[in-house]
């Protein structure tokens, strides 16, 4: 019986899947905020046209880019993209989309952390989960309730 289940547990380690990950810090001052999206170079070599295909795939709601710039850093293995947007009026919230599992891979997670002065917030993205609120003041309780009851679901 013993020996039937030793392939079995020696298969168990395939089961693992590596997850892709990229991060990117929006600073926001005033009307302006300042995206910088940092990613491993191996994951944009199958992507059409990074330098525009990474941005189109970041949204944020009430925002007009402005200009970008991407560039791979060999001496880092990584591709950044910085970009300029013009929000208009200094937002106290921001909504933003991310889609970049569409052109990456299915196992993408974006990490997006946000800062205007002295407060921040952050959210992670996958294939599942595009959307998100980021806020520059605590959440209230009933936000807190509503997205933990979401969240459970």
């Amino acid at each position: 019986m013993t020996r039937r289940l030793w392939p079995l547990l020696l298969a168990v380690p395939a089961l693992a899947h590596v997850v892709s990950m990229s991060s990117a810090e929006l600073t926001i001052e005033g009307a302006h905020g300042r995206y910088e999206l940092r990613m491993p170079l191996y994951e944009v070599t199958h992507v059409a046209h990074p330098e525009t295909a990474l941005l189109e795939h970041v949204h944020f709601s009430g925002a007009r880019l402005v200009s970008s710039n991407c560039r791979a850093e060999s001496g880092r293995d990584a591709y950044i993209c910085g970009a300029d947007y013009d929000f208009g009026s200094p937002p106290d919230r921001i909504d933003a989309e991310c889609t970049l599992a569409a052109i990456t891979v299915p196992t993408h997670v974006h990490m997006l952390r946000v800062t205007m002065g002295d407060k921040h917030d952050q959210a992670m993205f996958d294939l599942n989960f595009t959307r998100a609120t980021l806020r520059f003041r605590p959440p209230s309780a009933a936000e807190v309730a509503v997205s933990e009851m979401a969240g459970g679901f």
